[in-house]
């Protein structure tokens, strides 16, 4: 039964970098989530169409070996409420500049770490 439950679990993450930033901003978020034993890998996306964009998330994806989390993005903040409710999501405040996952890694990877254990169940 605890096998079943481990296979079930999501331990893959992957991040898509907002369009003001890449992949390197993320690495102490993914440090941390490293530590608390999920696979991270961070899409360096070209940033010269979103064709290619999306060709390159679609690459890492393909890549992943069993379950992964949602995408992790940088989105504006006055963005995210309203596309979060236009997708049954959930919104997390955090108290920080625009680069939160730069200012507040530990509390980023706790936000990502519960969307984890919520899809696993």
């Amino acid at each position: 039964m605890a096998q079943l439950s481990l296979q079930a679990s999501v331990r893959n993450i992957v991040i898509v970098h907002g369009a003001l930033a890449d992949g390197s901003g993320w690495r102490k978020a993914t440090e941390n989530l490293v530590d608390r034993d999920f696979n991270v890998t961070i899409v360096q996306e070209p940033i010269t169409s979103l064709t290619d964009d999306v060709t390159a998330t679609n690459r890492v994806l393909d890549l992943q070996d069993g379950r992964r989390s949602s995408l992790a993005t940088a989105t504006a903040a006055w963005s995210s409420p309203r596309r979060a409710t236009r997708v049954s999501s959930e919104v997390t405040e955090i108290a920080a500049s625009h680069a939160v996952f730069v200012s507040q890694p530990e509390i980023v990877a706790d936000v990502i770490e519960k969307a984890a254990k919520a899809l696993s169940h």
